[in-house]
């Protein structure tokens, strides 16, 4: 789009609301305060400056700014707008405009009526050429596909001045404070004249007022309060956010009766609204003494935290209550919210619903309102995207929300305190993980099987619905991101960092905001996230690291002086480009200067002779002078001042493109996020059953995204709709993941990994992964054997641990060094895959993987057959036995708490055949009661049964190449992947060998097991020694 001029994402915003609108002054203000508020006039005046409007009267006499009339450059050009922005914003852009037409020209288009029924609208004709407001509805019509029938001239039918419709508006006030400050008891004494006694609110919970008649609204407008009270604990906060923005009024609870912190909250809840809002300050419980706040503090509070007025009250004996009310209705500006005329379908639907809520209803089909529609409009039927409208315009208000879990699916929520009550608990549970990753698996989530407290569940299949619109609204938010079968959200992090042993990059540049620090956090690590352009490394509680390029940059954040205030100190490592530099900065201000109130920057320079940070306040003070250097407080070294982020903008254009594409990035895939989690939710409504299945596959051998993306789809499209799984337990993969273990490789495997748990209803705690003799790097290798002359060789050379290179001297190990042969698989695919949970270790003997499910009873044990192999012993295939006997060291210590249990050991190379390696610690596998091994490395399927004793023994199953190239082949074996199938009820392992001949073809059956003569894609054998659940308990 040419929008060049419109570098901040708010100034965007506004003009796609302002492309539905005809482009007069007041207009222009009227859409911004009413539907972009966070914009200001340095907003306006960028979309003024930005090439992309231009005068359009003829009237040279116009001196009166209010009266000039502006356009777009082309009609194109207002379009890519409108499509560039919702259709529900254009709608209220338009309701907006037609409100201000009949005010100030004494009369209006209909949009509503128009957009609702056009075919049944009677009126009057007017040439659109000479009216721009009837000009640009026409317009939004067509867009729409509401073009008006029958009207000549491009005309629209405007309603006469005598008509005066009905017009309903809803403000909305919310009551905030820290939980137990008595919100629920002032909700309850204004709604219902009466004092009870409450425990704490669980999310939110609402009241509805009608309020007859307002000074100053004439008397066909009917008006409306919804008083929203917001739980105050801690774990809601993320959440509250989702329903602050359209507050028009705010209530700022504290317990005057609190000795210690009586303002206790205020602070915070007053930085996290909008400056638009009117805000009271509100002490409860002014019955009971003593009362520990005076006035003085009172006024220094009002205007410390911009509130407006202050109240006393008690919800006990009801002091002060009725002339809050009466002050809140009087300071809500009724006169600028969007209005809706009471069509009778409108009117229809909203006192339908608002019964159905009365009635104790949770959920609505969409077919039973249709029903409801047809019963109540006889002369018209309401089409669904009448009843869309409609139901969406309710829930703009607040009163409803519109769920649509899955395609064709269609849901009216009729409690929309439920979403913040269920996001709360999804929140909470992952504050609560164990290894304080901030994170929830996503089939815990969506199967229910979380921890809720302090309100009463929803039935099963309606819980279903509100859960996946709950996530679906964090990630439409940016609140969290998926990745690895986990719904991630970075507030919630509560691992600490560790401090670096090299040299931390110091803090370049820092910014104090005040606003929802928590929210303002999580959206940034999530938006920057989104981009591609910056790779997330690391997350620590309000710490996060990016590369890019391979260098590294990121930031922290942490609370200073009060809550609700906030500072976010950015850092670079050596190497990191200037206009990455700039790139990143740009994108963290312009995020916060979207989401914060204010904002402060704050530049760290550092002497580059003593390495000193400049603190000296008059040399600082020389920045603002213009002055090239600053002198060094310390050695008087000049120190260069560098560029501001704006000057570079200036310099370099393609600085403020590229900030535009990482926007439309981010965009772009917050939007495929969700689709694709609506999409792949399916799996979990899906009847699980009791067979357990596990996908093994071995030698991926994937080298590039996009023929990784192939393998990836053709082996869904087997798993889905030729053997009918629509959900995995357990992803195994043996080894060979890439060919040449690149970074590219890796983030390939990552990838496909990442799609296949989300597409099968796993996480990471149902991958297991091990690597194989590609997944070491060889360059690694070969640098870890440095020459080493002859005469300082030892004697005799170290046996397996030094390479001859000729008469001079020889290669010898340096054991430090070759255990990074291991480096590139845990930095960029092991670490991934479990992330937050460790890395993958470098010393051999801890290089075993734990993966233990007590509610299956299956234990997995990863093994590393590979820690020997390097670039010249390419045959040294082993199990290391100390890092075994770790292992199994720590099944002895659970003291028989995998007794019964299913237990499968994975490795890369084989226990059979003529590759295989030495298989003597086969045989404490068995007597520790494991009864499956599977492994890969040599292409081809196989299957056999290492016997112990006539008690215990191994099946080893063997998984072929999943995608190894042809000249890697096995003649005559195709491409192979196993698909086990465990059934717990009578202790049967089934495994399903499937086949692809050609790599672009698809999968089918390879029979090749049982009778020669008759032979099957599939074999089967007793699991000895299981015992299910209820056995076993």
């Amino acid at each position: 789009m040419k929008a060049s001029g419109l570098a901040s994402p708010v100034a965007f915003k506004l003009a796609c609301f302002l492309a539905a609108a005809p482009l007069r002054l007041p207009i222009m203000r009227l859409v911004q305060q009413a539907l972009v508020p966070e914009s200001g006039q340095t907003h306006l005046a960028e979309f003024f400056l930005s090439g992309l409007i231009r005068r359009v009267d003829t009237e040279e006499a116009i001196t009166d700014p209010d009266e000039i009339q502006y356009d777009f450059f082309s009609v194109a050009l207002r379009d890519r707008l409108l499509n560039a922005g919702l259709v529900t914003d254009t709608i209220q852009v338009q309701e907006v405009v037609s409100d201000y037409v009949a005010e100030h020209y004494g009369g209006g288009i209909d949009f509503r009526a128009a957009l609702l029924n056009p075919e049944a609208m009677g009126g009057i004709e007017i040439d659109v050429d000479g009216d721009p407001f009837a000009r640009v509805t026409a317009h939004v019509l067509k867009k729409l596909g509401r073009a008006i029938p029958g009207s000549t001239h491009n005309s629209l039918l405007y309603r006469r001045k005598a008509a005066t419709p009905t017009v309903y508006v809803n403000a909305k006030a919310v009551l905030l404070g820290d939980s137990g400050v008595g919100k629920s008891g002032l909700g309850i004494r204004m709604a219902e004249k009466a004092f009870h006694k409450t425990g704490s609110t669980h999310g939110a919970q609402f009241w509805h007022f009608s309020i007859e008649q307002l000074p100053g609204l004439p008397e066909n407008v009917q008006a409306e309060l919804t008083l929203w009270d917001l739980a105050g604990q801690p774990e809601h906060r993320l959440t509250h956010q989702l329903f602050l923005d359209d507050a028009d009024a705010a209530l700022l609870l504290f317990d005057c009766s609190d000795p210690n912190e009586p303002f206790r909250g205020v602070p915070y809840w007053a930085k996290v609204l909008r400056k638009q809002a009117r805000k009271f300050l509100v002490s409860t419980r002014a019955d009971l003494l003593p009362v520990t706040v005076d006035r003085h503090a009172i006024e220094r509070a009002l205007d410390t935290y911009g509130l407006d007025e202050y109240f006393k009250t008690s919800a006990h004996t009801g002091e002060g209550v009725d002339a809050l009310f009466e002050r809140l209705i009087a300071a809500i500006p009724w006169e600028t919210l969007p209005r809706t005329r009471t069509l009778r379908l409108f009117q229809g639907i909203r006192e339908f619903l608002l019964a159905q809520k009365a009635d104790g209803v949770n959920l609505l089909p969409m077919k039973k309102l249709q029903q409801a529609a047809e019963d109540r409009l006889i002369e018209h039927t309401a089409t669904q995207d009448e009843l869309n409208t409609v139901v969406d315009l309710l829930q703009s208000r607040g009163l409803v929300h519109h769920l649509k879990p899955r395609v064709g699916e269609s849901w009216i929520l009729l409690k929309p305190e439920r979403i913040n009550q269920y996001g709360a608990s999804i929140i909470q549970a992952a504050r609560n993980h164990e290894e304080g990753i901030g994170a929830v698996a996503e089939r815990d989530v969506l199967a229910g099987e979380l921890s809720f407290s302090g309100f009463d569940r929803l039935p099963r299949g309606e819980e279903g619905i509100v859960l996946t619109a709950t996530v679906e609204l964090l990630i439409g938010h940016d609140l969290g991101f998926r990745e690895m079968g986990y719904l991630v959200f970075p507030s919630q992090i509560s691992v600490t960092r560790v401090p670096p042993t090299e040299i931390h990059p110091r803090t370049e540049v820092a910014y104090r905001f005040s606003g929802a620090t928590e929210t303002i956090y999580a959206s940034l690590v999530v938006r920057l996230n989104y981009t591609d352009y910056f790779q997330l490394e690391d997350q620590w509680k309000y710490a996060v690291e990016f590369s890019r390029d391979g260098h590294r940059l990121g930031f922290s954040m942490k609370q200073i002086e009060e809550e609700g205030t906030g500072k976010l100190e950015i850092y670079f490592e050596p190497g990191v480009s200037e206009s990455d530099r700039v790139t990143f900065i740009r994108f963290i201000t312009d995020h916060l200067r979207a989401r914060g109130v204010d904002i402060e920057e704050e530049i760290r320079l550092y002497c580059p002779n003593c390495g000193e940070e400049v603190t000296n306040h008059a040399a600082i003070g020389r920045v603002a002078a213009g002055k090239p250097d600053i002198p060094c407080q310390f050695c008087d070294t000049a120190i260069p001042i560098p560029r501001s982020v704006e000057e570079l903008y200036r310099r370099d254009p393609k600085l403020d493109e590229t900030q535009r594409q990482l926007v439309a990035a981010v965009e772009d895939r917050t939007k495929k996020e969700k689709a694709e989690f609506c999409a792949d939710q399916r799996q979990y409504t899906a009847g699980e059953g009791k067979r357990l299945h596990i996908l093994h596959l071995s030698d991926l051998h994937l080298t590039d995204e996009g023929a990784t993306n192939v393998y990836r789809a053709q082996l869904e499209t087997d798993l889905r709709q030729k053997l009918g799984i629509q959900r995995l337990a357990y992803l195994v993969i043996s080894g060979d993941i890439t060919d040449h273990a690149t970074e590219k490789e890796y983030q390939a495997a990552f990838g496909m990994v990442d799609g296949l748990v989300k597409r099968f209803g796993l996480d990471a705690s149902r991958v297991v992964v091990v690597p194989g003799n590609h997944d070491l790097n060889w360059d690694l290798s070969k640098k870890a054997y440095p020459f080493v002359y002859k005469n300082d060789l030892p004697s005799p050379p170290p046996e397996s641990r030094h390479i001859p290179a000729g008469e001079n001297g020889a290669l010898v190990r340096d054991d430090e060094k070759y255990r990074q042969r291991f480096a590139p698989f845990n930095d960029h695919f092991y670490r991934y895959i479990y992330r937050g949970q460790g890395h993958y270790p470098l010393d051999e003997g801890d290089q075993f993987l734990f993966v233990e499910r007590p509610k299956d009873r299956i234990l997995f044990l990863g093994l590393n057959s590979c820690w020997e192999i390097d670039h010249h012993f390419r045959d040294r295939a082993s199990i290391h036995m100390p890092a075994l006997t770790n292992a199994l060291g720590r099944l002895h210590d659970a003291n028989g708490k995998y007794d019964g249990w299913l237990k499968i050991a994975v490795w890369h190379h084989p226990v059979t055949g003529r590759q295989m390696m030495d298989d003597g610690f086969m045989e404490l596998l068995a007597i520790h009661g494991f009864q499956v091994c599977l492994h890969g490395h040599i292409h081809q399927a196989i299957e056999d049964y290492h016997k112990h004793d006539d008690r215990r023994g191994i099946h080893v199953v063997g998984a072929g190449t999943f995608g190894a190239p042809a000249r890697e082949q096995v003649p005559g074996i195709p491409l192979q992947y196993n698909l086990l199938t465990f059934d717990p009820e009578n202790g049967e392992m089934t495994v399903n060998t499937r086949k692809k001949e050609k790599p672009n073809g698809a999968w089918s059956a390879d029979a090749r097991w049982g009778d020669k003569n008759n032979p099957k894609p599939w074999y089967s054998f007793p699991v000895a020694g299981f015992r299910g659940s209820a056995e076993g308990a």
